[in-house]
């Protein structure tokens, strides 16, 4: 029988600043694809992606889903993952892949290739709006109105403040 390791979260990012008082509830979807490999015979579990001393040789193939955590430690996430890649187990996506969108400038890449994307603003830490810190609010965005400060997608809202 095939072994699936499911990659997941360890802990919930920094930038999560809101009461969450159910975390089980957001790996609702990731249950769902552990059903799924389950019902067409595979053994597939939930594994945390930093789990250390981890034999990725147990598995036939390792599946990235919800590794939230991994902005908080990227160079630690790219080690599990090449040590993954290194071993007999088969890594979805391949870490060249990941590497190439873990930094979100590949959104530019798409575009110069003819794929659109949604407005999309980047800044980091040395290159910040007006010289400013930034500090964001909430986990989804799609649309900035510059008058108030608000991004919007749907029913959700995000705020940013500059500092």
């Amino acid at each position: 029988m095939k072994r699936i390791a499911v990659l997941r979260w360890n802990t919930l990012p920094s930038f999560v600043t809101w009461d969450i008082p159910n975390t089980d509830e957001l790996l609702a979807e990731d249950n769902l694809v552990l059903e799924g490999f389950k019902a067409h015979g595979f053994e597939a579990v939930s594994i945390v992606w930093n789990k250390p001393d981890m034999d990725w040789h147990d598995f036939d193939a390792a599946l990235i889903r919800s590794t939230w955590d991994y902005i908080d430690e990227t160079p630690r996430f790219l080690d599990a993952l090449s040590r993954i890649e290194a071993s007999s187990c088969r890594l979805f996506n391949p870490l060249d892949a990941v590497r190439w969108n873990i930094d979100k400038n590949y959104l530019f890449d798409l575009e110069n290739s003819g794929v659109p994307i949604i407005p999309t603003f980047l800044f980091d830490l040395e290159h910040r709006p007006n010289g400013r810190a930034g500090h964001v609010r909430h986990k989804e965005v799609a649309d900035c109105d510059p008058e108030t400060n608000t991004w919007s997608r749907r029913d959700q809202f995000l705020s940013h403040t500059f500092s």
